[in-house]
This record gives structure tokens, sequence and C-alpha cells, in this order.
């Protein structure tokens, strides 16, 4: 904080509001979301009409004590979607969030949480901001139609339609 006060214009007043207690966690804070992710949307390939990325990676839970229970891999039957409402964090408004801190349970985070889904959800997130101030709109009312259809017109994989 020194440093940002010091050396960053407009940091003289910067103030250290929080600070994640542990170092290198595979796990993060979430958001809560207008979608909760779930292990078990994970587990049986779930469908959402406002899909905008699809996981593939199993699930691989690690204990977050490391203490007793040892960590599972349990391989996927099928894939599954990632729905654009899990990356709307609930009650606020022109946010989107994508990565490892969208809204899903510790189980759903486990396949989640790998680099090639995170930047399918970047891409969805991203082009959600354009297409919403294209449209003079919050990204909450973005219609997810049109953004899968941009996202499709891109390459992203979205997943059959429903």
């Amino acid at each position: 904080m020194e440093f940002i006060r010091r050396y960053v214009p407009g940091g003289e007043h910067a103030v250290l509001a929080a600070i994640y207690p542990a170092i290198g966690v595979r796990e993060s804070r979430r958001i809560i979301g207008d979608y909760l992710l779930t292990g078990e949307d994970v587990k049986s390939g779930a469908r959402f009409p406002d899909a905008v990325a699809r996981g593939i990676y199993l699930l691989d839970i690690h204990n977050p004590d490391e203490i007793g229970e040892p960590s599972e891999l349990i391989p996927l039957e099928q894939p599954y979607d990632i729905p654009y409402r899990a990356l709307l964090p609930a009650g606020v408004e022109g946010i989107l969030t994508a990565g490892r801190c969208i809204s899903g349970d510790h189980i759903a985070q486990s396949s989640y949480r790998i680099m090639s889904h995170c930047m399918a959800m970047g891409e969805a997130a991203g082009t959600a901001a354009a297409l919403a101030c294209r449209n003079g709109v919050s990204p909450r009312v973005l219609d997810p139609a049109e953004l899968r259809a941009e996202l499709e017109r891109n390459g992203t994989n979205t997943g059959p339609r429903s």
C-alpha cells in the first residue's frame, strides 16, 4: 500500500479493504449470482438456454483442509453448460464476472476453475459487455440469445441449442 500511495497517481489516499488469508489457493472467493452453478449441474451435464461456455473438465475436488478426506477425481459423462446468469452478481448492476469467481459451489468450481474454461467465460463476459454498451443496456438486460449468437459467430462453442 505504501508503494501505491507513494508512486501511483491518485493513490495517496488508497486503503486496503481486505486480503485473502491464504496464498496459492485453488479455490477462491465466489460471487452469489443470478444462478448458482452446482456440482449436480456439472455431474448431470446440465443444459441452460443462456449457456455461454461449455465445461468438459472432470470434478477435481481438493480437500481444502488437506487433513482427513483425500482429494477426489470424478470423470464427467458429458459436457455441461456454464450459464450467463452465473456471471451476473445478484443485486449489482453493470458488472460481469468470469473465471473461478463466478457463482458456483465448491464442487462445481473444481471443474470450471481451469484455464480453458476461465478463458471461455472471459470471452463471454467481454462480448456481453461490448454488446450491452452497443445496445445501451445493462448486462443483466442483455438478451442471452443475442450474446450466444455473437459468441458463435466468433467461433465459440456454446453447446447445442435447446
